[in-house]
Order: structure tokens, then sequence, then C-alpha cells
């Protein structure tokens, strides 16, 4: 294959620059206006800067004759072609024939050149210039799965052959192996919305001309329009959104006299944050009282010496603990504990909580996570409100991100379009145009919050939303984003976490609980004394909960339903769910009495169940059609009449219409979607549990559990499901037969699911337990297991909660024990001590060996640079101790080494808060200002001189703890250069501010102190 001369293509950029469309700033880049070869070009430059968001390759070329052969670019790995870009610039939208016509043309080509292209790992991109109709759309998002469903597929197939007929290559491939091919591309949209996010401020400055000024039709039209100044603007849009959220049709209020909607903020209680990962650390990860005590009931392989400096002593959690080790022929003692060292851990472990609007604040953009119920959507509610009750000229706005999925779908739109729609039809701002969104995006503050990414059920679609993300960030330096999710969900689509933050949503501790517990009595109950004497008696009754219910905002507010309605607490999330759904849908109450409503329906748990796994499953499929009134109204008509409630479709239509008012009154079904999801997931699992289970299909559960369980989509479904399988035993042997035969056909998204499923889980034997616990440490510390991202941390992460659970302890400590006793390579042995140490396991007598024994520390640090890394941060305590470790770890290592940033293996921020620790930058950015000078001071008299030191920064990958307030205070007050140069390194490393450069100064300017800042629009 031959690629287009590399001088050549710059001959030809050289000729864009001299005839350049114009991009005018209310406009969409011109990409019809260029050339056939500048199209093809622009692809090629944007794909070699960017590319690789889409996809991993080394290198990209411009193929040349490529006559019409269906694609224009391909894309290389390893001398292997991984990628191929079709370039079509037409003036029109791209048809569903033409698209397919197109494919059709690159397999027959390349079906002829089976050495070039390896179609079970190929990449086909589809780029166009004006973008492609709504059923062109439709087919490409999901092209493998439906193009053999396409009815003129054959008659496409055969005009292709026909035209190759007329050229020297054989037009003669049969319709099944040319079908095989179509099915196995990995096919991908790439429309002017996509490519605008692939560009970068180079390649739109050799394409285009970007001006300020608007286009003659649109000025034309805005003249004939009312202007929408922001001020007419907010005061419409803040009127309307606080009308939308300052009140909730909440489902949590009392069986009896209660009204329906209530004020938000009333009931509201704000949760706390803390940056992601942050608890994962081990080191002092509990009460440090308690972790000292530890210490007291060990036996401990070596002696404790008693003295005034070598005994336990509690003083103000300031302990010192000498260890001496043995009496081998080192008398080396090992201050494990003392003053310096203990705050060094217990700074490390501090989990400052954070309040809600630090959200606002941070450098970055924002990623939210969440459990289910843990209040990430009312979190967002709350920020919406803040910021629009401050009168500023901030702009909120929300994006229910599965809204979006299922408008980008239907009509291939981005996010500009869905929020120029959404703001006309929900909010009436009927003066608003297309291009004021960008003039507010280009020249205001706007914060979107992009909320219930976990609500895209497909992995796939929720990969192209997070993408659509990532591209108007880009576009759009001033914009901040915030996005919420759930864990597993956000594990499968991550963002990059040099531009997004990540937080997470804290449990409610006591004192939130107990506010909760007020609100809610405060709306439910208005006789004060009794609404005292049943706050108290709640809370008592509270203390008996499990936190993981209690502490749970969604939980805690169906507990407090419960107790309400005079019924037992529950003591499990199943029973929670349980007794809450029967609650609230069988218990009479006044206002259904004035009503009249009375439902013939015999079991209407069983219609809600059916009625949430047929929506789930709609969910699911990729060519859903917009969920209706009517649409549901028909399912649960279909669905009593199939089940024999009523004989007539006109007894059953009535009923079916009454059942939806009945779930609408009752908070359960609104608007078409269940008012929370985890309603959607506990009806779905109790509809495969009475159609599976309770028939007894085992093979048919098996085979359900089986296709499901990889799927984060499925996780809770199939957690309760379990739950309320394993209520119905009496012994062992249904549930071990699930994990046992999970197990063995899928060892990984087995042991992730079942891990943290044990807790719950009464019927399993210790055998499973232990066989699932065997699992778990291969694949955590043998990591060549492992074949997906994240799931060595998080299997971790479970490990260690269940490590502090009476029931499981001694059994993880016996495996523990049985794994290292079979340790026989030597990287599998300093793997090993890496859980160790990063999970500070203190039971181990390998720990304690290793951080009391001179000999086996020094040959343990000398090992690895990660484990010299990991045994050389808790003895950093100042500058000093810094500097001769860092010389200790060069003379080990070499200075090559110092160039490579150290990532924990378990994501634990245990490297002085962070994640990551690089031997040069890290220290040095650790502190406040004067420990930086004194810090870089020390390195350059070792030797580490300003351009090493600036060096390292440009080779750092990991974040650094010094604000970037502080570092841009210093730049106006700075008189010494090296240090002046170093900050402005940093500032454009770590924050993306290029002080060289006025047109890029970071995401969020207004955070150095600049009320307003305007980016000027390139020219």
């Amino acid at each position: 294959m031959n690629y287009i001369d590399e001088n050549q293509i710059k001959n030809e950029l050289s000729i864009v620059e001299m005839k350049k469309p114009i991009k005018f700033s209310n406009k969409e880049y011109p990409l019809h206006q260029l050339t056939d070869k500048e199209f093809e070009l622009l692809l090629l430059e944007s794909f070699r800067k960017n590319g690789a968001k889409l996809l991993e390759f080394d290198d990209c070329h411009l193929v040349a004759g490529t006559g019409d052969q269906g694609r224009d670019i391909i894309m290389i790995q390893k001398s292997i072609t991984v990628g191929v870009i079709q370039c079509k610039k037409y003036e029109s939208m791209i048809t569903k024939p033409q698209a397919v016509k197109e494919i059709i043309k690159f397999v027959l080509n390349a079906l002829q050149q089976p050495r070039i292209y390896n179609f079970n790992n190929l990449s086909y991109y589809f780029a166009v210039s004006k973008g492609f109709n709504q059923p062109a759309s439709t087919l490409l998002e999901h092209f493998s799965t439906q193009i053999e469903h396409e009815l003129k597929l054959r008659e496409w197939i055969l005009e292709v052959q026909n035209e190759f007929k007329k050229t020297n290559l054989d037009p003669s491939v049969n319709f099944e192996r040319i079908l095989e091919t179509l099915k196995s591309l990995n096919v991908r949209k790439l429309t002017p919305y996509d490519i605008a996010g692939l560009m970068d401020a180079t390649i739109i400055s050799t394409f285009f001309v970007v001006d300020k000024v608007i286009d003659v039709k649109t000025f034309q039209d805005m003249l004939q329009r009312p202007n929408m100044e922001l001020n007419d603007f907010m005061k419409q849009y803040r009127e309307s959104q606080k009308n939308n959220f300052s009140r909730i049709n909440f489902f949590g209020l009392a069986l009896t006299t209660k009204p329906r909607e209530v004020p938000f903020e009333k009931l509201f209680v704000k949760p706390s944050l803390q940056r992601y990962g942050k608890k994962n650390s081990k080191y002092f990860s509990t009460d440090d009282k308690n972790k000292v005590n530890k210490y007291n009931r060990m036996e401990l392989p070596f002696s404790v010496e008693s003295g005034k400096d070598e005994n336990l002593v509690d003083e103000d959690l300031r302990t010192v603990i000498s260890l001496k080790a043995g009496s081998g022929k080192s008398s080396f003692i090992f201050n494990l504990f003392n003053d310096t060292t203990l705050d060094f851990f217990m700074n490390q472990t501090k989990q400052e909580k954070l309040q809600v609007e630090e959200l606002l604040k941070s450098k970055k953009n924002v990623v939210v996570l969440g459990k289910p119920g843990a209040g990430k959507s009312s979190l967002v509610k709350h920020l919406m409100i803040h910021i629009l009750s401050k009168q500023s000229e901030d702009i909120p706005i929300r994006v229910e991100l599965h809204k979006y999925n299922h408008e980008k779908k239907q009509g291939s739109i981005g996010f500009i379009e869905y929020i120029y729609n959404q703001l006309r039809s929900e909010h009436q701002i009927n003066k608003l145009i297309r291009e004021d969104i960008v003039n507010f995006l280009t020249n205001h503050q706007v914060i979107i919050f992009f909320d219930g990414m976990d609500e895209i059920l497909d992995v796939q679609e929720r990969i192209s939303v997070r993408n659509d993300i990532e591209n108007i960030v880009n576009q759009y330096k001033s914009l901040k984003c915030i996005v919420t999710s759930r864990f597993e969900s956000y594990d499968e689509v991550f963002f990059n976490e040099q531009q997004f933050d990540l937080f997470e949503v804290n449990d409610f501790d006591d004192e939130q609980i107990k506010e909760f517990v007020h609100k809610w009595y405060e709306i439910e109950e208005s006789n004060t004394i009794l609404r005292l004497r049943e706050v108290n008696s709640c809370l008592k009754e509270l203390q008996v909960i499990e936190d993981e219910l209690k502490r749970n905002p969604l939980l805690l507010t169906l507990i407090v339903i419960l107790y309400r309605n005079e019924l037992e607490l529950p003591t499990s999330k199943l029973d929670v769910y349980e007794s809450c759904t029967l609650t609230l849908v069988d218990t009479r109450d006044n206002k259904e009495k004035k009503l009249s409503m009375h439902s013939p329906i015999s079991n209407k748990i069983a219609t809600f169940s059916s009625l949430a796994y047929w929506q789930f499953k709609k969910l699911l499929d990729k060519n859903q059609t917009p969920l209706t009134y009517k649409l549901v109204h028909m399912h649960v008509r279909d669905y009593l009449l199939t089940k024999g409630e009523f004989e007539y479709e006109h007894d059953a239509d009535v009923v079916a219409q009454n059942f939806l008012d009945f779930a609408n009154i009752r908070s359960i079904y609104v608007e078409n979607s269940f008012t929370h999801k985890t309603f959607l997931e506990y009806f779905t699992a109790y509809f495969v549990y009475s159609s599976l289970f309770s028939k007894g299909k085992v093979n048919e559960l098996h085979l359900f559990i089986g296709e499901n369980i990889s799927s984060s989509s499925w996780h809770v479904v199939i957690e309760l499901l379990i739950c309320k399988i394993d209520k119905a035993q009496g012994d062992f042997s249904f549930i071990d037969n699930i994990v046992e035969r999970q197990l063995s056909t899928n060892a990984e998204e087995a042991t992730l699911f079942f891990l943290p499923l044990l807790k719950y889980l009464q019927n399993i034997s210790p055998r499973t337990i232990n066989h699932l616990f065997e699992h778990s440490i291969a694949i955590t510390i043998q990591d060549e297991m492992s074949t997906k991202s994240g799931i060595i941390r998080s299997i971790n992460s479970h490990l260690m909660e269940l490590s502090k659970n009476e029931r499981f302890a001694e059994k993880l400590t016996k495996k523990f024990d049985e794994y290292e006793s079979n340790i026989s390579s030597t990287r599998h042995h300093n793997s090993y001590n890496i859980f160790l140490l990063e999970n500070g396991i203190i039971s181990s007598s390998r720990y304690i060996q290793i951080v009391t024994e001179e000999e086996t520390r020094d040959k343990v640090m000398k090992s690895t640079p990660y484990l010299f890394t990991l045994l050389a941060i808790p003895q950093m305590t100042d500058a000093n101790a810094y500097i001769s470790l860092l010389k200790e770890y060069i003379m080990v290592f070499n200075e090559k080494a110092l160039e490579k940033t150290h990532k924990t293996k378990f994501g634990n921020t245990m490297f002085l808060g962070s994640d990551s620790f690089h031997w040069i930058t890290t220290f040095l950015f650790s502190k406040d200002y004067s420990h930086f000078v004194n810090t870089l001071r020390l390195l350059i008299d070792c030797g580490i001189n300003r351009r090493r030191v600036i060096e390292a920064i440009k080779q750092d990958t990991g974040t650094i703890l010094m604000s970037n307030e502080l570092l841009l205070s210093k730049i106006t007050t700075e008189t010494n250069g090296a240090r002046k140069q170093i900050i402005m390194t940093a500032l454009k490393k770590y924050y993306a501010y290029d002080l060289g450069n006025n047109k890029s100064n970071g995401p969020f300017y207004k955070n150095t102190g600049k009320r307003s800042r305007r980016f000027p629009v390139p020219r």
C-alpha cells in the first residue's frame, strides 16, 4: 500500500493556508467548503494529534491512489492496520444506502488484500462534512448487529459489485463472506460535531479563518427577533429553574394525610464529599486509637521492651512504640510509630470531609461518584438552586444523560442542540436562538451538570456520551462540567484524569441522619409533642440498624417510611425494598379514597415487576423507540390479559389506566418512568425471581446470571435477585452452586461481583467462601490474570472491607498465609510485598518482618524502585530526610529511575495524599511555598539543577498538591528567575496555564481572582 509522501502533505497544507474558508463565531466549522483533499488532510492532522481519544495506534497515513476504495486514511499499530477512515465531503446529509455502499466498497477491496487487514480488530471511521440522516445514523450506531437485517443489503452489494466489473478487481465475492466481514467491522460515525472535538487551535487556524463576527443571514435574523441579552435570559431561566427544583414529588411521606409536593430544601440534607480513593488507604484507615490498641492485643514475634521510650504509651494519640528485632546479627531498632511518623501516617489518611459547594471551586471538571441512592441527583438540584440564588452571571444547566442519549440516537444531535431544545421546550424561553447557546458557552461561565451517566445502560452508548462530554469541554475552554455516576458504571467509561477531578458522596454521618429524621417528621407530623416523641423513638431504633442501610439517604428514607407505618424495621437491603414496596403498593390512604380509587388487580407487585422488566429491556435495546404513556398502558393491559386477570380487552384497558393512576398517586411510577432507578431494579429482580427461580427453571436462571453478571447495568438487579434466593434457602447447596458455576466460567467477573455480596449471604458454605478468597487473592496479587482495567483495585478494596468483618477476617488471614507459603517466583514475592505495604496489613508476619528487620527491609527496598518508594515514604518526615532518601534511591537504581512516576497498584492515596509519586516533583510541591523554596535549594545543592527539575515536571504523569492559586500568586512576587521558570512550567503542566500564550489560561480562569475573564476568539 502506498502512502502520500510527508513532504507532499506539507506542501498541500501550505496551499490550504492561502484559501481558507471563514468560520463565523455563531456557526459550525464549514467543512463542506473545503476541497476533498483538504477535508482528508484535516482528518489526518486531527487524528495524528488527538485520535488517541478514539483508538490506540502508533501512526496514521494518507493513502495514495485510493480511487473509490472506501478508505482514505489508515491507522497502524505495531505494523498492523487497526483502523481506516473514509472521508466524504458532501453538501447534504449522507443517506443509509450511500453509507452502506461506501462500506461495501471498502470490504470488497479489503477482502482482496488479506495481508493488510485483520477484520477481527479493525475500526472503520466514517467521516462526513454535513452529517448523516436519521436512518443512516441509527444503522451506523449498531452496524455490526443490524446490517444483516437490512432488506436491501443484497441489492446494494450487487450494485457495488457491478461497479467493480469496470475495474481490474474481482467482484465475485459471495454474499455470505461479505456479510460476515461487514458484521465483524467496528463501524464508528464521525459527524461534524465529532470532528470539531478532535481539532486543536493549530488545526483550526490552518484550515479556517475564525471570525468573531456572524454571517449576514444570521445577522438579519437577529435584527428581526427580540434581542436575548444575558440579563433577560437569566431572569426568565432563574425563575423557571427554581420553580422546577423548589418542590419535590416525594414518595416517602406517610400514607395517611400526605402532601405530595414538598419544598426541596426543606427536606434536603447536604451530604459531604471526599476525593475519590481517599478511604482506600489502609494506613490508620479506622480509628487511630483502636489501631494502636491492636498492638496491645497482638502476639508479636519480637520483644517490646519496657522503659520510658520503649513501651506502649497512649498520649493524645501520639504513641511511641519501639520494636526490637529478635536476637539476630542486627540490633536494628525500627521506630515503627514515633511522634513524627505517626503524624505522617495520620496526615496521609486523614479523610477531609468536603462541603458540596467545593465542587464549584475545583480547578478541573468534576466527576461525582456515589452508591445507588446516595443522593447524586438531589445534590445536583441543590447546587443548581445554590448557583441561581446567588444572583450571579453563572449559568447552571442540568442535562439528564439518559434523555440526551435517547435524543442523540433519534436525531444525531449534540449537546448544543439538546440544550437549545431543552431551554425552549421545558423553560419556554422562546426568544432564544441556537447562536445564543454558543455565545453563552464562549463568553460566560456556564456550568453543565451531566447527571446520571449510569442510567445509560449500554456501555458503548455510555462511551459515546463520554466522548461527547470531553469534546464539548475541549471546545469551550471556559465551560465547567460536573458529571454524576455510580461507581461500577464509571469504571467502564472513565474520564481523562488530567481534566477531571473525582469525588465521591460520603454516607450520612450520625448528625446527618438526625437532621434528616427531624426534617422528615417536620413535614409528616404537625403535633409537636407527638413529633418529638416519634423522632426520639425512631433515632433510638436506628441505632441497631446496620450502617450500610441507615447511612444511605434513599434506604434511610425507606426505613423511616416503614417505621412511620408501624412496621418491623428491616435488617437487610432486600428487606428494606420488600417491606417498603409492599407498604407503598398495598396500604390504602385518604387521597385514594377521595378519588374512589379501587384497583381489582390481584397482584400489583407482579404487575409492577412485569412493567419493570419490560422497561429495563427496552432501555437496553439499542433500537428502542421513545417510551410513551400509550406504550406503557398497552404493556400493562396486555400483561393483565395474558395473566388471566381479565377476559375482555376493554376491561383490561380501563384497569390498566386505573393502575397507572394509582402508581402516579403513590409516586412509584411517574411520567413513564419509575421514580428512582433502584425501584426499577428491585421490581426487575422480582420479575426474574418469580419467572425463573420460583418456577424451578434452574438452567435458565444460571444462564441469565452468566449472561449479565459482567454488565454493570445488571449488577443491582442480580444482587437483589441472589439475596432473594438466599433468603429462601435452608442449606448451602443452591447458593454454592450459583457461585461455583460462575467462578468456573467467568472467574474475574464472578469474583468482582460476589466478593462484595458475601456479607449479605447467609446460606453460602465456608468452602465456597474460601474458593472465592483464593480467586480474589490470585487476581489481586498476580496481576497478569486480570484482563480489565481497574479490576485489581476493585477486588482489593472489597478484600480490605471484608478483612474488617469478624465473620471473614480469620478466613482471609489463613488464605493470605497459605498464599505466602506457596510463593515461588521473585515477581510474585514482590507483588505480595507491594500488596502488604500498600494495604498496611499489620497482622501479617511478613509485613512485620519487612518493617522491623533491617536486613529484610534493605533487601526489599533494593528489589524494585517502587518497593523502595513505598518504604521510603513514611520516613520523609522533613526535607532533609527526603534528600537523604533521594540520594540513596539514585545510588541504588541510578538517575534514570528518577524519570518514572510511581502509581499505586491498588489506588491507595498514600503518597503525600496522592496515588502517584515522582521523586523530584511530588515532595517539592507537597506543602506551602517556604517548603518549596527550601526543598528546591536542597535539590540544587545535591546536583539536581533548574533544568533537571523542569524536565521532571514535564515527565511527571501525576498531580501535585500545591494549588494553582498559590502558584499564580508567586508569579508577580517571585524575583528568583529559576524559581519563576519552574512555577510557570508547573502551572502549564498541572493546571493548563500557558502564561506565555494569552489565548490559553486554563479551564477556569476565574479561580485566579479575575472576576469575568473573557476568552478572545482566534482570528
